[in-house]
């Protein structure tokens, strides 16, 4: 390939990216509704926020999807933690409205 060319996939790819990110983003939202959705219910029920065999379990989810996907590991992991801490967040935000 030539340097126009080249460049004109160099920009393909990083909008490809861009679209990829524009989505996982837009799923964070959705995800993160569903655990206020999870928070209230929680409530109603008397439930505790952090429930250890509901997390392990997802936890196991993300490495196995990681093995599957080709993602390293250590990475699910990491987002696994993010996005766990930000959904007890979340409820904990429900829990005071």
């Amino acid at each position: 390939m030539n340097q126009p060319q080249l460049e004109s996939s160099l920009t393909k790819l990083r909008q490809d990216v861009f679209e990829c990110d524009q989505q996982i983003l837009l799923l964070i939202a959705k995800r993160l509704d569903i655990t206020r959705q999870i928070g209230q219910l929680k409530q109603q029920l008397q439930q505790p926020i952090k429930n250890p065999a509901v997390e392990t379990k997802i936890k196991q989810h993300y490495a196995k999807l990681a093995h599957q996907y080709g993602i390293c590991p250590k990475l699910a992991l990491r987002l696994h933690r993010l996005l766990l801490r930000e959904s007890r967040k979340a409820q904990r935000m429900q829990k005071t409205s």
